[in-house]
């Protein structure tokens, strides 16, 4: 249960701090709107069946007597319940139903003050009704009930004193009665609106407690699949590591063979024969590819060791669009550079990471056969939220709080179907195999970067372009740079 010392009202309004108020409010005027209608509609109907009586009892009053009924407080009354169904009327309810209320009680003193001496008790009582309906039945807030109540009791002692014919042992009656009303009515009516609070503060310490369970549960749920994914990605890129070290070198030596005899060919038997020298040179063209898939699988299988040394990553990438240069103007992109001056130094392998900046360069070189914009952006951030190797957990690369330098390059190219972005990095996948597309290039930048210690993400949409982000860490010292497996 909730201890009842964590809500915070104001003793008086009874009142919540903060936007809590307006919610309760909300909550407050939905849960108790049917129940208002029908106080409404109650005290409408017994107001106006008084007249009935009344006319019996006093009928030469009786015109003035009617006037107030049935031309002041049963329209008004009428009139709050067809405003109640319009969504305007939460914000003026409490207006509106004390100012019935009190044109009611006003009513029943004006009535009391032109009735004889004999009808006194009679208004007396139904005085008392009203104090009743509106401390209980109407839901007003205390504040405001208590408010009416009392203006009720003022107008009826001022009323009776001045233009009254009410002897003094009744109206002494009278008003000890009232003033007893008016008291247990605050009473009832706080009790009932701190009740109402407490009740709606535990449903929502519930309600927010359950959801920020749900948050807990969905993002442990999410690491759960996140290192799932991860697992099944690192066993499957050591069994096509194993695999592919295997294939590389028992292709390797009969294809440096095959070059030799297509080279020998070429020399030395069929120099002027076109067709056949058409074919040598296609067959070559393939014997070179499968060469070049074969040397990518040795860089894939069996990595060249790290040699790490605190570095300015932005010289890197520089480097990285520099060597593109031609290629990217050729193909009309723009280079848009966003580096942050004053950055801290990485410890990387200066030539193994331009190889991952090249392979992104390249993917988004491809991504836009008629042109385009890469931006390159290098900052550092500390992390604020948990994702992609990024938590509290022993197993994520990063914790919560870290500095990091993050690297990103975006373009305005093609973009990558949705069903196809988590495969991007597998071993073999490509879209460009007819284009001579290995499906290594990425495969390999991740491994790159992991060797690293950071992480590589790959956000995309199909027709709006691919960003690309290398989170690393950031050198301290003490960090020990060298060659690393």
């Amino acid at each position: 249960m909730v201890k009842m010392e964590k809500i915070k009202l104001n003793p008086l309004t009874l009142s919540f701090a903060g936007d809590l108020e307006k919610t309760f409010s909300e909550n407050y005027f939905r849960r108790f709107l049917k129940q208002v209608r029908f106080a409404v509609l109650t005290g409408v109907f017994f107001y106006g069946i008084s007249g009935v009586f009344e006319a019996q009892i006093n009928p030469e009053t009786r015109g003035m007597l009617w006037f107030i009924r049935y031309a002041v407080v049963c329209p008004f009354g009428l009139g709050i319940l067809l405003f109640s169904v319009f969504r305007l009327f939460e914000g003026y309810k409490q207006v509106l139903l004390v100012g019935w209320a009190v044109a009611a009680g006003v009513g029943i003193i004006e009535m009391n003050a032109a009735a004889p001496p004999s009808m006194h008790f009679f208004y007396y009582t139904s005085l008392i009704l009203i104090l009743i309906i509106t401390y209980t039945f109407l839901r007003i807030r205390f504040i405001w009930a208590a408010s009416a109540g009392w203006f009720i009791l003022a107008v009826y002692e001022i009323v009776a004193v001045r233009f009254g014919n009410i002897p003094a042992a009744v109206l002494e009656n009278s008003t000890f009665f009232f003033i007893s009303a008016n008291v247990i009515g605050m009473a009832v009516c706080y009790s009932m609106e701190f009740y109402a609070r407490k009740d709606f503060f535990q449903v929502h310490l519930l309600k927010d407690r359950h959801e920020k369970a749900e948050q807990k549960l969905q993002t442990a749920y999410n690491e759960v699949r996140e290192t799932q994914k991860r697992l099944i990605q690192s066993a499957k890129m050591a069994a096509v590591g194993q695999f592919a070290s295997g294939v590389a070198h028992e292709v390797k030596n009969p294809l440096s063979i095959i070059v030799q005899g297509i080279d020998y060919l070429e020399r030395e038997s069929i120099p002027a024969n076109k067709d056949q020298a058409e074919v040598l040179k296609m067959i070559k063209e393939a014997v070179v590819r499968a060469d070049k898939i074969v040397r990518r699988l040795l860089d894939f299988s069996s990595p060249h060791p790290l040699r790490l040394v605190p570095y300015e990553v932005t010289e890197v990438m520089r480097a990285s669009f520099r060597m593109m240069k031609k290629q990217l103007a050729l193909m009309k992109i723009k280079v848009t550079e966003d580096f942050t001056a004053g950055l801290p130094l990485i410890m990387i392998d200066e030539e193994q990471m331009k190889q991952v900046f090249i392979n992104i360069i390249l993917n988004s070189l491809h991504a836009m056969p008629e042109g385009g914009e890469i931006t390159a952006r290098i900052y550092a951030k500390d992390l604020t939220e948990v994702g992609n190797g990024i938590g509290r957990r022993a197993s994520d690369l990063f914790k919560v709080g870290s500095s990091v330098l993050i690297c990103e390059i975006k373009d305005t190219g093609l973009g990558i179907p949705g069903d196809e972005l988590s495969k991007v990095s597998d071993p073999f996948f490509t879209t460009r195999f007819s284009q001579g597309g290995t499906g290594l290039g990425l495969t390999i930048t991740r491994s790159i970067v992991e060797r690293h210690g950071g992480i590589i993400n790959i956000e995309s949409k199909e027709g709006q372009g691919t960003g690309v982000t290398v989170i690393l860490p950031i050198f301290k010292e003490g960090d020990q740079g060298g060659q690393q497996q």
